[in-house]
């Protein structure tokens, strides 16, 4: 010990104390702070497993992501911890944690000043140069990776050669019968390390689909996943689809993962992971077994089918006839076992996994399954929609999909199913993304370890910050309240049972797997329009607050979807890489061909986002989410007109001349949350110069009118991505447009549409108008829209349309908690006068002037636009008396503006009412004589009623 103490400097003992002194001085306190991590597992896996969490941060609470570590039982774990995202002021606002854990146990996550963490025992290695031979060491396998080739060209595990020869396995068979590979030089392999550290390395390639004549036919982009300690490969594979669709189409696409040599035996997972019955073979030398899911109830197709089958010499002999494939399959090879995952293979059919005497098989596309991946809407019709789309006809006048015979000729045959089979359709510039897991493992290993691994790759072990926690930070983008069954039950019940009823039970295949349900019971499944109505970003919100497993796969589902179909990937004829698929007018949006004909910069649908993929990126790592906001990003600096932008006349409206149809609100919305992401100024100045053609502080409602629908139309989503632009920028303009607007609608309360509004996010809305102004009135609104939601969900059909509770009502929840005094009603009183003319009654006391607010709408036989007149009486004795005269009694009136868009309506006024101080004390009456309904809105008298005191 006196040694080793003499070897370490004197100076830099003493350099380390007064770091040490600086940091706690710093920080004011040395004290630490943590939350606990909860994981979501399937599997009942017993042993580590790779996980990454996404770790939130409130505003100034945390410097740097160097003063974080992960605790099990006390102990700090091995883990790496990327900084994702900062606050504006610089401060961490995610961070991404990287771990081998095992789903049973507990984690805590510690962070402060004082925290230092430990450098692991077993780290990853990275050799070589990512444009050539390199090779990736996690002590527990080497992963060879060679320039010309974009898979591993070899694994090891230890001494053991698990892959050989495997670079060249990703192909490709075209409609021509022709099969490309992304190898050689030809393939312009590209490779990019987008995530390195000691625990977790993610490698990015990309490379041309290449045939022997040296012909491009598609590309491929690949994410690898590998963690320190860890033997196993997480692919997530695009196919990006560069070539004329009506030309070149798929027959066979899928890796191959060469082995050194045969299986001697397979194991083959059937039905759902976690309750798979298994099929076992023995294979010889020369044979081919391989499972395959030729189709699965899709639309209103019900047949399920699929089968094991044995090749052998050319010969096919059906092992096994079933109806549903699992999502893995294992062999046993001369001193280990591999095991190839891939999720959801049943439900994304034509899916194969087979296992052959020189390589495993993962087909995306199966072309044993005798279709082709040819997206011409006649092969479409016939062998994907099938009877959906002969009955689109019978159930236009359910709005689904209207256009068929709206946009066709009137007078031109043929219609329905047959006019959509004419219809053009080239999917060029779309991609379609898989994930595949590989996992080598030792010979020796027991089959229910074998098969709690295969289900932890197929449903991922979801780690999650504590939802208490993680809400309270707010990292997410907006206020969330964590789930509440003991506080809310009826609230919490009502979001359950909308989310069961609102999942389709029409399955998709391949296509439009991800693809939203319309949001209506009693309503075919409406395929093509993308009018989620902020699903995709709230449901992200319910997974954080509750960390349940069904947001998680609904939201990183149509994740997937919306990236690979409705995004462009490659640019050709009017189609640009990162623009928003767009098939022309509107109308026409509602269109199954979700790729479109064309890009927009903007997307034209009420759920235009992106703020989905980051979401996800920060609660998960996904790179591909991420990828694609870059993307969009990209798209947006190439593509984008600050000059016409900044000039363009406030006026223009649809497509004459100025800002397009949808470019305002939802645009803004996307560029506020580009420019979270790394603060890129480019950005910034973008929705800078976009917010003034939507922010109006001299209109009413904080609104231009000068946008397509006018102010009043979806006032929500508007005011909603005002707000998320004010915390994006800090820009007060935008701040006081949203109290101004939420004011207005206060005023004018049938605007306040929940839950019949467009998106729901009143609440939501109201419940920040309250944080930022404490007006107690705002409360009643916020608990009156949660109280008529419940009600609604109670009514035949329930809340299962556009107006869903996913974002207001958790919102709501976190203002209610806090507020310990009952909540008076809002409207205090509502009465239709026509109908049931019994006025109201109130009492004014002591010397404090009185005031009231109240919404008016005037009958028809009035004038629109002719102001309202109060009619206040004194009340004794049961009967009314003197009418008050000018002087006791003050009304102001507001007439609803006068919009050029559709929700004008000159009738809606709302009056401020005041009796001065001096009008004495007593019981006053108030009639609106020319009013058709009335509602008091908020008031200081002591007590307010009914004539015939039914309140």
């Amino acid at each position: 010990m006196v040694k080793g103490f003499n070897k370490f400097p004197v100076f830099k003992v003493f350099s380390i104390i007064i770091t040490i002194f600086f940091v706690l001085s710093e920080s004011g306190a040395g004290e630490l702070s943590g939350f606990s991590l909860e994981i979501n597992d399937v599997s009942q896996l017993k042993e580590p497993w790779p996980m990454s969490v996404g770790l939130p941060f409130s505003p100034g609470e945390l410097k740097e992501s160097i003063r974080i570590r992960i605790m099990h039982d006390g102990k700090e774990i091995p883990a790496q911890v990327n900084l994702t995202a900062t606050w504006r002021d610089g401060s961490v606002r995610w961070a991404l944690a990287s771990f081998n854990g095992r789903p049973g146990q507990d984690y805590d996550v510690e962070y402060g000043p004082t925290v230092i963490r430990e450098k692991p025992s077993v780290s990853i290695t990275v050799l070589g140069e990512p444009d050539d031979t390199f090779k990736i060491d996690t002590d527990e396998a080497v992963f060879v990776f060679e320039a010309d080739g974009l898979l591993p060209e070899e694994i090891y595990m230890g001494d053991r050669l698990v892959l050989s020869g495997s670079g060249s396995g990703a192909y490709l068979e075209d409609n021509q019968g022709r099969v490309a590979r992304v190898a050689g030089e030809e393939a312009q392999i590209e490779t990019d390390l987008v995530r390195e550290g000691h625990s977790n390395v993610v490698v990015r390639r990309e490379g041309w689909y290449v045939t022997d004549g040296g012909e491009k036919t598609a590309r491929a982009r690949v994410w690898f996943y590998i963690s320190a300690g860890s033997p196993f490969l997480h692919v997530q594979h695009s196919l990006v689809f560069t070539e004329d669709t009506n030309d070149i189409w798929v027959r066979d696409y899928g890796l191959e993962f060469r082995t050194p040599g045969g299986p001697s035996s397979a194991t083959f997972a059937l039905g759902e992971p976690g309750q798979e019955q298994l099929f076992e073979s023995d294979i010889g030398n020369d044979d081919e077994l391989y499972m395959l899911q030729n189709t699965y109830p899709h639309f209103l197709d019900r047949e399920s089918r699929a089968e094991i089958v044995r090749m052998r010499e050319g010969d096919a002999a059906q092992l096994k006839k079933m109806e549903v494939i699992g999502d893995w399959a294992d062999a046993v090879y001369d001193g280990y076992g591999l095991t190839v995952v891939m999720p959801w293979s049943a439900r994304q059919f034509p899916k194969e996994i087979s296992f052959g005497p020189d390589a495993a098989r993962a087909a995306f596309w199966s072309g044993r399954s005798g279709r082709e991946l040819d997206f011409r809407a006649k092969t479409l019709v016939d062998e994907y929609w099938g009877e959906w789309a002969h009955r689109l006809v019978e159930n236009a006048d359910s709005n689904v999909i209207p256009w068929i015979n709206k946009y066709w000729e009137k007078d031109r045959e043929p219609q329905g199913a047959e006019a959509l089979a004419e219809w053009p359709s080239n999917a060029q510039g779309a991609a379609r993304t898989h994930d595949i897991w590989l996992l080598p493992r030792a010979a020796e290993d027991k089959i229910n370890a074998v098969r709690a691994r295969a289900v932890a790759a197929a449903r991922p072990p979801l780690v999650l910050a504590d939802p208490e926690y993680l809400c309270a930070t707010e990292a997410i983008g907006w206020p969330i309240h964590p789930k509440d069954e003991q506080r809310f039950p009826d609230e919490e019940a009502m979001i359950s049972d909308y989310w069961s009823g609102l999942i389709s039970p029409f399955g998709t295949g391949l296509i439009a797997w991800g693809h939203p349900p319309y949001l209506s019971t009693g309503k075919l499944f409406r395929h093509g329009i993308l009018a989620d109505y902020g699903l995709r970003r709230s449901v992200w919100g319910l997974y954080a607050r509750s960390g349940e497993r069904r947001y998680y796969e609904y939201g990183s589902r149509f994740n997937r979807h919306i990236a690979d179909w409705w995004m462009h990937h490659w640019s050709a004829g009017e189609k640009f890489r990162g623009g928003f698929a767009s098939p022309g007018g509107y109308w026409e949006g509602h269109m199954p061909f979700i790729w479109g004909d064309r890009s927009r910069l903007d997307g034209d649908s009420s759920g235009h986002d992106v703020h989905n993929w980051l979401v996800e990126y920060y609660l998960t790592g996904d790179q591909y989410a991420l990828y694609m906001h870059k993307m969009v990003g990209e798209a947006k600096k190439k593509h984008w007109d600050a000059d016409r932008v900044r000039e363009a006349p406030t006026r223009a409206r649809g497509r004459d001349g100025g800002l397009e149809r949808w470019e305002v609100g939802m645009p803004l919305r996307v560029l506020s949350s580009l420019y979270v992401r790394d603060w890129d100024e480019e950005f910034g100045t973008m929705a800078r110069d976009l917010s003034r053609h939507l922010i109006d502080l001299e209109n009413p409602n904080g609104l231009t009118d000068h946008i397509s629908g006018g102010a009043l139309y979806k006032w929500e989503r508007n005011v909603e991505t005002l707000y998320n632009y004010y915390k994006a920028t800090g820009d007060d303009s935008a701040r006081e447009a949203v109290l101004k607007s939420l004011g207005y609608h206060y005023r004018f309360p049938h605007q306040i549409g929940a839950p019949f509004s467009s998106t729901n996010h009143a609440a939501f809305l109201y419940t920040i108008a309250y944080r930022w102004t404490g007006n107690r009135n705002y409360v009643r609104v916020v608990n009156d829209l949660v109280e008529r939601s419940v009600a609604r969900s109670n009514l035949p059909g329930g809340v299962h349309t556009n107006a869903h509770p996913t974002m207001g009502v958790p919102a709501a929840m976190g203002l209610l908690v806090t507020i310990e005094e009952p909540i008076d009603p809002f409207p205090l009183i509502e009465y239709d006068r026509v109908d049931d003319p019994v006025g109201i009654i109130f009492r004014k006391t002591g010397d404090t002037e009185l005031k009231m607010s109240i919404a008016l709408r005037m009958s028809e036989d009035v004038e629109a636009g002719a102001p309202a007149e109060a009619v206040v009486r004194a009340y004794e004795n049961g009967k009314t008396g003197r009418e008050l005269e000018i002087g006791e009694v003050y009304v102001d009136v507001e007439t609803l503006f006068d919009t050029s868009g559709l929700r004008g309506d000159r009738r809606r006024q709302h009056m401020r009412l005041i009796l001065p101080a001096q009008v004495p004390s007593g019981l006053y009456t108030l009639d609106v004589p020319d009013a058709g309904n009335i509602r008091v809105l908020n008031t200081n008298a002591v007590h307010i009623r009914y004539a015939d005191e039914r309140l």
